[in-house]
């Protein structure tokens, strides 16, 4: 199994799209995307890919972001940490101008909640063991120990503190992945804790929201005026495109009918330069991404660990990275 985790923000997110050499879009302020296929769903807690990821980052922002340059966390939701001597107690201070695209106060108890979703297993969250790194995380999310457990907490509105098992290098980079970020605790509640698809059901804190969402054609967001920093977002629209096929998204942009595309039919890879059209705006960028292989080691014949050392030995990480 091959799953993708974008690791960076919403900050990353808007400067790969003014970097993408791509036809500029006739409406001033609308960025047209290819994104790919419709989202799995709009939901943080429940989505794996990629491609929901781009999404969902242009919806919601975590405690931290990536810098675009240097990928290196700095604030986003919180405005300043600090780390124990130990690097097992960290203590998140929340900018005190957050809100929800609806114009709710959102504090450190979004937070709190929204990480307990993510590990409840009545949820069945495909990354809630991203936080199994928490003291009495993995426990809470097998059904072993109650909620109470795990080492989270907002003694106050605006800090969070998050208590680790040991210590973890790259915890703050962690935060900004998009499992992690706060959801809405009463649009949850009212939709029953689905997918939370409908534009007037999706409340989000990030720099844009839903405003339309219509199967196997787009997802339209519009800038979040409650965002802390909406004078600094220079869109007003972006449009994801839910085409599928690699040459459709092509096409469509030749076409002029979408600004970026993030992929392109590999069969034209080596004519590239003879099209200039395609030469010109084409630019190979790295692409961030987990990709990993899920074994189930309970079954022959993986149930041998001289069979998973030998699928280790026949990858050359090299290659594929």
């Amino acid at each position: 199994m091959r799953e993708g985790l974008l690791a960076g923000g919403a900050t990353l997110l808007l400067f790969l799209i003014l970097l993408s050499g791509g036809t500029p879009h006739e409406r001033a302020g609308t960025v047209v995307i290819g994104l790919g296929g419709d989202p799995a769903s709009l939901d943080p807690a429940r989505i794996s890919s990629v491609r929901d990821g781009r999404l969902v980052r242009a919806l919601f922002e975590g405690l931290t972001t990536l810098d675009p340059v240097t990928l290196e966390p700095r604030p986003a939701a919180a405005r300043s940490w600090e780390v124990s001597d130990d690097h097992r107690r960290w203590t998140f201070h929340l900018r005190d101008d957050l809100r929800w695209s609806n114009g709710d106060p959102l504090d450190a108890t979004d937070f709190l909640r929204s990480w307990l979703r993510l590990l409840d297993p009545a949820e069945g969250c495909p990354y809630q063991h991203l936080l199994w790194c928490v003291r009495g995380a993995q426990a809470f999310s097998e059904g072993r120990a109650p909620a109470r457990s795990v080492g989270l907490a907002a003694p106050d509105p605006m800090t969070f503190v998050v208590e680790l098992t040991d210590p973890l290098p790259h915890f703050l980079s962690m935060t900004s992945t998009f499992s992690l970020v706060p959801v809405h605790g009463p649009s949850v509640a009212a939709s029953g804790g689905s997918a939370l698809i409908a534009p007037d059901q999706l409340v989000s804190n990030g720099p844009f929201r839903l405003r339309e969402r219509t199967l196997r054609d787009r997802v339209v967001v519009e800038r979040n005026e409650f965002f802390h920093a909406a004078n600094e977002v220079a869109l007003d629209r972006i449009e994801y495109l839910a085409a599928e096929s690699p040459t459709t998204l092509l096409n469509l942009f030749l076409a002029g009918d979408a600004d970026w595309v993030t992929e392109v039919p590999t069969t034209i890879l080596p004519s590239i330069a003879d099209d200039p059209r395609i030469a010109e705006a084409f630019t190979p960028r790295p692409h961030l991404e987990i990709a990993f292989y899920r074994v189930n080691v309970t079954r022959p014949p993986f149930d041998d660990p001289r069979v998973r050392r030998a699928l280790s030995l026949a990858l050359d990480r090299r290659v594929i990275c």
